[in-house]
Parts: structure tokens; sequence; C-alpha cells
């Protein structure tokens, strides 16, 4: 009853004149009721592994606390009454996420005491992202890999959401985005030098530039990578010509970015209530330049962050061993050298660690899991402890269409990384009125496709090799490909119904080589079935081989089923998302409503 009062108000709200005007209000709204639905769905406060937490964290929890964070700056009219309610709204979510941080660091502190690479239980460690995600694609195309430092699951969600508007994502698993663990404690100078040496270390950034030089060399590949100091370029050029060179060049191009991270120690992320690319310094650049180049690019952090939530007069914890804001070491020694040391006791929130992946404190830490615990000034956020978001390490795959993928990688739709809680259920929703949008994609969400291969001829200077899957390149000549989805056989779907009316008929003698009657049933019974709107991506997961170019496609299925140019299909946002108008297609093909 709670839930649907609170999707009734949503609606008025959504549908009140003056709602365009206050964003920001709409926008706090929107989260609150989202973050009702995930705690109507009653998730368990079971982790059943590290590994299971880490990938849980990034599909979904990571948007929860997305949410967490426009919540917590709460309704910018101040008024008492909806502040009382996002309050309440904040802290039993707070609560339950809190669970979900106690089981994983329970689990975490088995895993960690025989954890590495020869024993991973089945988790990506944050030093072999290289090896298993970068360097299979590497061997495709060298790839830019773009390191934000600090980067939190509930940032790296909101990112890839914007990214997905005009880049193609991957997936190593079919159906999912990678996710890494940090190493301990999940700090910059740990975690950071792991991921890009290939291996357990810490270090500084001349240890991060040997070490990710040297990884490539034992692979017969060239690589350079750029921190923050060798990024900006001089006047009349936003990126530096060495870096610029590299991009166009055919090594492996690392690149270090470090705004999230320094947002949390100089306040910027404390108002914060999300991210967008344009928020970080120099991001959109070299991605138009990785673009430019025909570069795919692997997005990715070396650890994530928690965010100061506590009370202004809330000072840090007293504790023995302090090294930073959320790790201390086990014994009185300091840092690495704890030895002998007389051990500490591990208080309420803590967790002690111990094992190979533990590279301060002689092998030994004590770390928070609790968001709110400190032991140092306060700042805007903080990292180094064993909760899930600064654990979990985000790993996003963006490819050009013209790139191949690694054989079993798949093309990852954006309707397949969003929990289905995010967006309203077609029964809450208001009838829309015919040719309007509605507010987003449904809970509907379309099957990562199985990996296809598929011809394709040169991208600008690389033929894509043997073994690698072309995204959507053109087919220059007969070679074997998979079939086109079966044929309905009978099937009373609408869109069989569409492909047998005789208007369709009509339609098709119009259009030059039109994709397979089953093809287009199956793309306009998925568009049903997905509430009307579905990403270019998602519409080529559907429609195979037929769809190697999603625009060209999209233009073809308007030229089918724009009965005398009434927009039964439309492109929407920039050219990425197609819209079917379910009303208008019945009327048009003069099929009965149902």
């Amino acid at each position: 009853a709670g839930l649907a009062a609170a999707e009734a108000a949503l609606c008025r709200v959504l549908d009140h004149s003056l709602a365009g005007l206050h964003p920001e209000g709409v926008r706090a709204a929107e989260m609150a009721v989202r973050l009702v639905r995930w705690l109507s769905d009653a998730p368990s406060a079971e982790v059943g592994s590290v590994a299971a937490g880490v990938r849980t964290h990034l599909a979904e929890w990571g948007w929860v606390d997305r949410a967490l964070a426009v919540l917590w700056a709460g309704d910018p009219t101040s008024d008492p009454v909806v502040g009382r309610a996002y309050r309440a709204v904040y802290q039993a979510v707070r609560e339950r996420r809190d669970a979900l941080d106690l089981r994983f660091a329970d689990r975490l502190a088995t895993w960690t005491a025989h954890a590495g690479t020869l024993a991973p239980g089945d988790c990506l460690l944050v030093e072999d992202v290289l090896a298993e995600v970068v360097l299979p694609l590497a061997r495709t195309a060298p790839p830019l890999v773009l390191v934000l430092d600090g980067m939190s699951s509930a940032v790296a969600v909101e990112l890839g959401e914007e990214l997905g508007r005009s880049w193609i994502e991957a997936s190593v698993r079919p159906g999912r985005r990678a996710a890494a663990v940090s190493a301990i404690p999940s700090v910059t100078r740990v975690s950071r030098a792991c991921l890009l040496t290939g291996r357990p270390t810490a270090g500084d950034q001349q240890v991060e530039k040997d070490g990710f030089t040297a990884f490539w060399r034992a692979h017969r590949t060239d690589a350079v990578l750029f921190h923050k100091g060798e990024i900006g370029g001089s006047a009349g050029q936003r990126l530096a010509e060495p870096l610029v060179a590299a991009i166009a060049g055919d090594g492996v191009v690392g690149v270090v970015l470090n705004t999230i991270d320094d947002a949390l120690d100089h306040g910027r992320e404390g108002g914060r209530a999300g991210w967008s690319l344009a928020d970080i310094g120099y991001l959109p650049e070299l991605l138009d330049a990785a673009r430019g180049a025909g570069r795919p690019v692997v997005l990715v952090s070396d650890h994530g962050h928690v965010l100061e939530r506590g009370p202004a007069d809330q000072g840090p914890r007293a504790a023995s061993g302090v090294e930073s804001a959320r790790w201390r070491t086990a014994g009185a020694g300091g840092n690495g050298t704890a030895g002998a040391a007389t051990v500490v006791a591990v208080g309420d929130g803590e967790v002690e660690l111990a094992g190979p992946r533990v590279l301060y404190g002689d092998g030994r830490v004590v770390v928070p899991w609790r968001e709110d615990i400190r032991y140092t000034p306060r700042h805007s956020g903080y990292h180094g402890g064993a909760s899930l978001a600064e654990m979990t390490v985000p790993v996003l795959v963006l490819a050009p269409p013209a790139v191949g993928l690694p054989t079993g990688w798949a093309v990852l739709p954006p309707e397949s990384t969003t929990p289905s809680w995010w967006h309203r259920r077609p029964d809450t929703q208001p009838d829309a009125q015919p040719g309007s949008p509605p507010d987003s994609p449904g809970a509907s969400v379309v099957p990562p496709p199985a990996p296809v291969v598929q011809s394709g001829r040169r991208n600008r200077t690389r033929a894509v090799p043997p073994g690698a899957e072309p995204l959507f390149a053109i087919a220059t000549e007969p070679t074997p490909v998979a079939p086109d989805p079966p044929a309905p056989g009978g099937a009373d779907t609408l869109g069989a119904r569409v492909v047998a009316s005789d208007v369709y008929a009509a339609q098709r003698r119009f259009v030059r080589k039109p994709p397979a009657p089953a093809t287009v049933a199956a793309v306009i019974d998925a568009l049903a079935e997905a509430d009307q709107t579905l990403s270019l991506a998602a519409v080529a997961a559907v429609a195979g081989r037929a769809a190697r170019r999603p625009e060209g496609f999209a233009a073809t299925l308007e030229r089918l089923l724009n009965v005398e140019s009434y927009e039964v299909l439309s492109l929407e946002d920039g050219g990425h998302t197609l819209r079917l108008n379910v009303s208008m297609l019945r009327t048009q093909f003069g099929l009965e409503a149902g």
C-alpha cells in the first residue's frame, strides 16, 4: 500500500505542468520512490561470496548508493514534510545496506586469508584486470585504458548510463559488467599499483609507469601510461601532444584521471548528488580521441569510496596503529612493521584482514566495514575500508561499432545493466497518450545476445583479426553467419500479425533488401514487451546479423512501419533510442486491439 501511494504521488509530480521548472526536486522524488521499490522487493541481506558481493554491488546496490546520494541532498526547497519523508527512506535503506556490508565483510575476512591469482575464489582481482580484460581486447585493437581513481559503483553506473547513448558497451561475461576486487587496504598507492602493473605491489607513479610498460612488453606490445601532469596540452590544444600522438598510434595507452579521488579530499564530493562525463576533467576529450582512432576503451577504477554522511560534530574514532582514514595496522608497530607487536582489539564496525593480498601492515590490517567510521579529520569521502562501495572495482568496456570483440564476449544493451526497480512498473504508470514517450524504458529487459561471428571490413587502418567478433561491421562478401531468427511459426504475436498483413506486404515492396519478416516481427514484439522503447544496442541484439549497422537498420524499419509518414516508429534521445507507438501500429496495419 505504501509503494502504491508513493507511485501515485510520483505520477502526479511528473504530470504537473511545472515539473520541468524543478528538475532537482523531481529527481529527488524519483530517487525516493526508486528506493521504496527496492525496499519493497525485500532483497535478501545475504551475500553468498566475495565474488557475488562485488558483482551484485555493481549490478544493483551501486544503483542504490547512487539514489542515496541524491536523497541525502534532499528536496531543494527544504520543505520540512518532504524532508522527513526522505530521511525515513534514507535511514531504512541505509540499514539494509549496512547489513549487506556486514555480510560482505564476514566473507571477505575468510576469503582474504588465501585469495590470490592462483586461487581467486571466482573473483576478478584488480591485479588481473590487465590480463583478463585488457589483454584479450588488445588482440582485436589497441585499447585506451582510462583509470578513474576512486570511481565507485554508484559513479560508474551513472557514467555508464550516459555513455550508453553514444557508445556500444561490451561484456566479458554475457549479461553483466565486470567487477573486480580491490587490493587491501583499498587505497590508491596499493590498489592502483596492482591494477597498472598486473601484480600485487605497492608504489608511486614511477612504479605504475614501469610496471605498465613491463606488463605489455612481456606480451610483445608497446604501451605508455600518462598521469595527471602529462594530460593537459598547451595553448590551443586541450590534450598534450605526446598523449594525442600515442592515442593515434598502435600501442596500448593508459591514462590516470584523478578528479573523483581529488574531490574526496577537497570537499567537492560532499555536496554532489551525481557525476556526469563533463564533470571529470579530460574524460570527454579522451573518449572523443579514442573514437576517432578506432580504439576500444576500458573504463576502470582502482577502488571505490564512501562519502562523509555523519553529523557535523562527529569526530574520528580513537584507535591505535592509524595509517589512513579507513585502515590501521593490527599492531602498534605502524606500516609494514607490525611484526610481533601487540595485537589491538577490533572494534564495532571493523574487521581484521590478513593474507597475501594485504600489502600493508605486514600482511594484517584492521579496516572498517561501516561507512560512518574514520580515523582521521573530516573530508568529503574516504577509502581504504572493507565496505562494498570501497572494495568493488567497476570495469566498463566500450567499443566503436567497427572494432571486433574477443571470442565469447557480447554486446551489452543498456537495458541489461539497469535493475528492474529503477523504472516505474507498467502497472503503476498512467495511461500514455498516443505519441507521447513513456517516463523511461520499462522493466522488461532484452536478454543479452549470444556472441555471433560476423564478417567485417577493415577498420580504418586495422583489420579485425581471426577469432574476433565485429560488433556491427558491414559485410563485404558472403560468409557463413548466424541464421535469421526463426519464423513466428503461427504464433499470434503482435509482430507476427503485422508482417502477415497486406499493408506490410505493400510497404515491403518499396524497401530495397528488407529484413526477413521474422526479424521485423521479433523487433516489434521486443519493443512491445519493453514498454515500447529500446536502445539501438538492444534492438541490434534482437535482430542479430540484420542489424550490423543499427542506425541503417532503424531507418529501414521506419520505412517499413511508418505508413503514410505516420510516426509508428521513431528515433529519440539523439538517435540512440527506438520507440514504437503500439496503438498507432495497430491502427495503421488494420489490427484489432489486444
